[in-house]
């Protein structure tokens, strides 16, 4: 019996993610000759539910129900029946030590399970409890049985997944390891998963190449300009550059803090020297026990909406090295100066893998990462990425004048295109109207995301289903309409 070719979507989406993904869908399963939609989350969502069903008439749609309490609790005790010995394994051996593996697999499930338990951590937490990684190794778990019982019942030659980490890393790796293709979903963008991880913010020379043509050096330099002032097309940059300035001098060194509970695993990096954002920074305030010159901790301006609080959990790490509390040799910035602020001022920035190393290069500094980026990536040699401990504690020591931190004016250019391909290209939150929604955000910023959408996506439909027909063949990243057209 031959089974119909089907399409899975899933993985944590959004209702109001749902609403526009489907046009695009449509463009993409045309062109794909799909015969089959299998849509998980949709339970109770009556208008989604109709909304799709007139959009594809045509196309039978299998809805996956969430279990009952009682059913999920009965499968919950299978899983660790049949599980019982990678369960022991996982539950004892995972840390941030020992994640990494030769395994191709083996290291994706261990990314999953590390990244999960971290993610359940409180503020007063520097490592996961026993009971939250047990937690985490069954959600992992879970989510691979998931995977091989969709695949073992259809068809499935492509995947739409919300999240790309967490538990949810585990069946994406089932799926890439089975060659089932997978468009991946962040920050309103899909990006087709290849060879290697794939981030919404990752391109290739190739790609970078075919959208240089349609950029014009104005409007790039206008963009970088306004961007400062908090009208750029990413939230959490509004928000830093939005911030009053409450000091008037400020470190020349800089280390720019992530959401700690967060996830960096997108893409995962082998070649990374630290395992995760509490390993970077308390190996980073180690190194600075032995620095002469006065450091900056700048916390993550937006943490409270990513549901963090950020002050006691660096206050924690700190107390392991009162010396540099004692000699002020760090300040702790809780949205002490501006973006524009601090980018004209330090002179040496580090990061594992944020935003803000694109931004400092775009402000004339060399930013020192950890982790893979979109700049190293697509032009390594504009970053400074170390491939030991003692590399990299080197350039933490080193003097913040030294010519290592200064990005030639070229770069720069070169930088500035790279952030407005990142926000006005590759993102569609500009087209579809749409706000983000972070972590922490109560159901009524939900509810007016979801009814705003609603009321923004009749003029979206057509240009959603040609972005579809162009993902099926010659696009790896979603575009803007307006840009997208100009591209051959």
């Amino acid at each position: 019996m031959k089974f119909p070719k089907a399409i899975y979507v899933g993985g944590g989406f959004l209702e109001s993610d749902l609403l526009w993904l489907f046009p695009v869908l449509k463009g993409l399963i045309k062109k794909k000759k799909i015969n089959l939609i299998i849509v998980e989350g949709l339970q109770g969502k009556i208008v989604t539910i109709k909304y799709i069903s007139k959009l594809l008439p045509n196309y039978p749609i299998i809805k996956i129900k969430k279990n009952s309490l009682l059913l999920k609790s009965f499968q919950t005790f299978l899983l660790i029946l049949k599980n019982i010995f990678k369960i022991f394994k996982y539950f004892y051996f995972v840390n941030n030590k020992n994640i990494f593996s030769k395994n191709w697999k083996e290291l994706q499930i261990r990314h999953s399970i590390w990244d999960s338990a971290i993610s359940m951590m409180k503020d007063s937490q520097e490592k996961p409890s026993k009971f939250q990684i047990f937690l985490s190794v069954l959600l992992s778990l879970s989510s691979l049985e998931k995977a091989k019982a969709l695949t073992s019942k259809y068809n499935i030659k492509i995947a739409i997944l919300g999240h790309a980490v967490y538990q949810h890393r585990s069946f994406l790796a089932f799926l890439r390891e089975k060659k089932i293709k997978i468009l991946s979903h962040a920050a309103f963008n899909l990006h087709w998963q290849k060879h290697e991880d794939s981030s919404w913010n990752i391109i290739d020379k190739k790609f970078f190449k075919r959208i240089n043509k349609v950029l014009t050096k104005k409007r790039i330099d206008n963009y970088w300009n306004q961007r400062f002032l908090g009208g750029s097309n990413y939230e959490d940059s509004n928000v830093a550059s939005n911030i009053v300035n409450k000091i008037s001098s400020y470190p020349k060194n800089v280390i720019l803090l992530h959401i700690f509970k967060d996830s960096p695993f997108n893409v995962i990096d082998k070649e990374r020297i630290f395992m995760d954002y509490f390993d970077w920074v308390n190996n980073t305030l180690k190194i600075l026990t032995e620095s002469k010159e006065q450091w900056s901790l700048r916390l993550h301006p937006n943490s409270k909406r990513w549901g963090e609080n950020q002050r006691p959990i660096v206050n924690m790490l700190l107390k392991k090295h009162p010396i540099l509390l004692d000699q002020e040799r760090v300040l702790i910035d809780d949205k002490l100066v501006s973006n524009h602020f601090l980018f004209k001022n330090v002179k040496k920035v580090v990061t594992f893998s944020g935003t803000s190393h694109l931004e400092a290069s775009c402000a004339g500094i060399k930013p020192i990462i950890i982790s893979k980026t979109s700049l190293s990536v697509l032009n390594p040699g504009l970053v400074l990425k170390p491939k030991n401990f003692i590399e990299y504690k080197k350039l933490i020591l080193a003097c913040s004048g030294s010519q290592i931190f200064k990005q030639k004016e070229k770069d720069k250019n070169f930088s500035k295109k790279l952030l407005f391909i990142r926000e006005n290209l590759l993102s569609l939150k500009n087209d579809l109207k749409a706000q983000n929604i972070y972590r922490n955000d109560g159901s009524a910023i939900r509810s007016s995301e979801l009814r705003n959408m609603r009321n923004n996506l009749n003029k979206n439909l057509k240009n959603l289903e040609f972005l579809g027909e162009k993902m099926s063949s010659v696009l790896t990243h979603s575009i803007r309409n307006k840009y997208l057209r100009l591209i051959r």
